[in-house]
């Protein structure tokens, strides 16, 4: 059965990406233990930054202020607009106010748990 399945929703992956207006979303958060991925059920710690990029040309990264994190020296891509903020509410604020308006998100997650409905 789910060969089967498999099988019958495999075309719907090699189909051409409708174009819609949509972005890629990225979300960073703080972890105290390198290389570690907190648990989103406990959100015990913040979200630092928030990355989005759509495919209207719109490049965007919300970063959260730390006192104990200088601001690196790294080059930032063209047309990339960065944007600062001294708390996680207002980050999260302005991020979703301005997009959204968008229909489609896209995160690694959902592909995921696209991947893993499918087996």
């Amino acid at each position: 059965m789910i060969k089967e399945t498999v099988l019958s929703w495999y075309p719907l992956f090699e189909s051409t990406v409708p174009e819609v207006k949509r972005a890629a979303l990225d979300i960073e958060v703080y972890t105290v233990f390198r290389g570690r991925i907190p648990d989103p059920e406990k959100a015990e710690w913040p979200i630092i930054s928030v990355a989005l990029v759509g495919n209207d040309g719109r490049k965007e990264v919300f970063v959260l202020n730390r006192e104990d994190v200088e601001e690196g020296k790294a080059q930032i891509p063209q047309g990339t607009q960065v944007l600062r903020f001294n708390n996680e509410r207002e980050m999260l604020d302005e991020t979703f106010r301005n997009h959204g308006i968008l229909p489609r998100i896209l995160t690694l997650t959902e592909t995921i748990s696209i991947c893993l409905t499918l087996l």
